[in-house]
């Protein structure tokens, strides 16, 4: 008997493979099934260098680049979302901005892609609460133009909705 519990010494080469069981094997895929390993209730490893799926990488950037310096020429725009990035990716060069801006990258690592959304997020709120803020300053303008000011108690409430929002 051998350590596998068989005893394979007598038996002719055909007949090896009707002995190991179904069980014994590991399951292959057929000729329809993927190759892919099945879920086994642990997350998958991913690698560090996964492809930005928000959108094209140069798309996210020069958003980035408008959100922070509207109508700026391109260098002061690279500077900008090279100063905006480098906040959230340490590592970040001047180079890799470059080459993002004008769409020579089809990857980004982890921490870029996670840093372009931080600072796409943060670039769209301050938009966001900046055009809050102007139209806040227009509705009192607006009142006060029509003759209905604001009272002191109206004043305050709304400052503090606008401060809620910064």
């Amino acid at each position: 008997m051998s350590a596998l519990g068989l005893d394979m010494v007598g038996l002719s080469p055909l007949a090896v493979p009707s002995v190991l069981s179904a069980s014994l094997l590991p399951p292959f895929a057929s000729d329809g099934e993927t190759m892919a390993p099945k879920n086994s209730g642990m997350p998958e490893f991913r690698s560090g260098n996964q492809e930005f799926r928000s959108g094209s990488i140069r798309d996210d950037v020069r958003e980035l680049a408008e959100l922070l310096a509207p109508g700026q020429s391109v260098k002061v725009q690279m500077q900008q979302v090279h100063t905006a990035l480098s906040k959230h990716v340490r590592r970040l060069t001047e180079r890799r901005v470059k080459g993002m801006f004008f769409g020579e990258y089809d990857r980004l690592w982890d921490d870029e892609k996670d840093g372009l959304r931080k600072a796409l997020v943060m670039a769209k709120n301050a938009k966001a609460r900046n055009a809050f803020h102007a139209a806040a300053a227009a509705l009192v303008r607006g009142l006060h133009a029509a003759g209905h000011p604001l009272s002191a108690a109206q004043h305050s409430a709304l400052n503090q909705m606008v401060g809620a929002a910064a």
